[in-house]
């Protein structure tokens, strides 16, 4: 398997890998695998290859479908695998609780060393990294 899962976790299946093989292991010899792929919470599936190639930011399901030789079949659980290429909204930064003690009130220029730095408007869940 070749999946880079590059999220928060390297356990969250969260990554901005569009570009991966699915891999399917444990099954007896000489069985048949179809591979199934839902782009809509499993409501739906569409038989897809192992190479998944160039997918679109978004929200996937993967699951096999494994037929014995004797034709039984049966259905692995789902995998979900979230593709984010997109740069998180960054938000707005504030100053909050500042005493501006500069010539301007406006001007931000203080003495004042107690203020807090604010953030707004961020992606839900994004973390945020102040410097």
């Amino acid at each position: 398997n070749n999946f880079l899962d590059s999220g928060g976790s390297t356990a969250d299946q969260i990554t901005q890998d569009k570009n991966f093989n699915l891999k399917l292991e444990g099954q007896e010899s000489g069985s048949q695998v179809t591979y199934l792929v839902s782009i809509d919470d499993g409501k739906t599936w569409q038989e897809t290859t192992v190479t998944q190639k160039d997918l679109a930011d978004g929200i996937y399901q993967f699951k096999a479908l494994v037929t014995d030789v004797a034709g039984n079949i049966s259905e692995t659980s789902v995998q979900k695998v979230v593709v984010d290429t997109t740069a998180p909204q960054a938000g707005e930064l504030t100053l909050a609780a500042l005493a501006d003690t500069g010539i301007s009130a406006t001007d931000q220029i203080t003495q004042d060393k107690t203020f807090d730095l604010k953030i707004s408007g961020q992606e839900v869940n994004s973390q945020i990294i102040y410097w």
